[in-house]
């Protein structure tokens, strides 16, 4: 049974008050096993759109970067879908006495069982299109915030460590609000019966239009994402020293 919420504290409290702190982590292993081969397809296919382009990191537009970001992310959708499916299932497992689902395998073979590779995949073209902009606008966002913080910066064109840190944070939440109306249609998607929703996004929007609560439900969740600033800019701190000292050794 859903926990009645005013709010996401609120809600933070009863989860923690009901089931225990570790019901934080519910499907945790899912992404910890997929978070490794997922990062580097995700920063490896953005390599591999500048180098399709033919772009420097350094000197790429925001249109490229733009392209560039958006091909990685629609790229590593194809990987995300079926643990995201995974994983919303596990989550939602919440005051069951008899879990339908005993980890990440054992639900991965159920739903290959029930209904194929299909199943595994439901909710895919939610996950692509929001993996695509997703992508697109955590590169280009990233990129132009850099470049208007390093103006008159080094004289070898690099960036400080604070300048990375506030860009990468900035353009990890910035991404994050604007993928939360997406969030919102893909756990419903990947979370329904097979069936439920035979139309996709567009019978999911027509339920939540039925409920009267379009705004305060596609944007539900917000002050989690700020939290996404810290992440993002140690992530982004990582990726251009871990470049920079690579380039050293050419």
């Amino acid at each position: 049974m859903p926990i009645a919420t005013d709010g996401f504290y609120s809600y933070l409290r009863k989860m923690i008050a009901s089931e225990g702190f570790l019901a934080l982590y519910k499907g945790i292993s899912v992404p910890l096993i997929a978070g490794v081969p997922f990062s580097a397809s995700y920063f490896g296919g953005c390599a591999f759109g500048r180098w399709l382009l033919q772009e420097e990191q350094s000197t790429g537009s925001f249109v490229s970067n733009f392209f560039i970001g958006g091909i990685s992310g629609g790229f590593t959708s194809l990987i995300a879908a079926p643990l995201d499916r995974v994983k919303a299932l596990l989550q939602v497992q919440s005051n069951v006495v008899k879990p339908r689902y005993r980890g990440p395998f054992h639900a991965s073979r159920k739903l290959f069982r029930e209904g194929g590779v299909p199943n595994l995949y439901q909710g895919f073209s939610v996950t692509l299109l929001r993996g695509f902009l997703a992508g697109a606008s955590y590169f280009s966002v990233y990129a132009l915030l850099k470049k208007i913080f390093s103006a008159g910066s080094d004289a070898d064109n690099r960036s400080s460590a604070v300048t990375i840190m506030i860009s990468g944070g900035t353009a990890g939440v910035i991404v994050g609000l604007l993928g939360l109306p997406l969030d919102v249609l893909k756990s419903r998607l990947q979370t329904a019966p097979i069936g439920r929703y035979p139309r996709g996004i567009r019978d999911v929007l027509k339920e939540i239009r039925r409920e009267g609560r379009m705004r305060s439900t596609l944007f539900r969740g917000w002050v989690p994402v700020l939290g996404l600033f810290p992440s993002n800019a140690v992530c982004f701190l990582g990726i251009e020293t871990t470049v920079y000292l690579l380039d050293l050794r050419k």
